[in-house]
């Protein structure tokens, strides 16, 4: 795993206390990362079948109108009690949830962080 992948996981952390778990994920759909700071955690296998089933399905389908619509900058799912983010990097889809007190601000901040603006 390259630099990036390992170094930004911090940096995504930083960003606020309402983020809580990251997940990266190659462009074969298979977990190479799993972060978090959470007291509840998901577990580990969940995770990678969630993760990689998500993150190559709607990432996959949104690919096929790329040229009509441009590159997607993330994807984001309101649940009940927390979003979950789905963020495309050069390398790697970063999927990263947060509690839904997590300002919109710092979502954009997430979006350049990984686009590398």
């Amino acid at each position: 795993m390259s630099s990036q992948g390992l170094n930004v996981v911090d940096r995504i952390f930083e960003l606020h206390d309402d983020i809580r778990h990251v997940v990266i994920v190659n462009s074969m759909g298979q977990v190479v990362r799993i972060a978090s700071r959470a007291k509840v955690t998901w577990p580990e296998d969940l995770i990678r079948q969630f993760s990689g089933l998500m993150a190559a399905v709607v990432l996959g389908v949104s690919e096929k109108v790329q040229n009509i619509v441009g590159n997607i900058e993330y994807l984001m799912i309101s649940y009940e009690k927390s979003y979950v983010i789905l963020l495309r990097s050069k390398e790697f889809i970063f999927i990263v949830s947060a509690r839904k007190t997590m300002p919109s601000e710092i979502l954009r901040k997430l979006a350049s962080l990984l686009s590398g603006r």
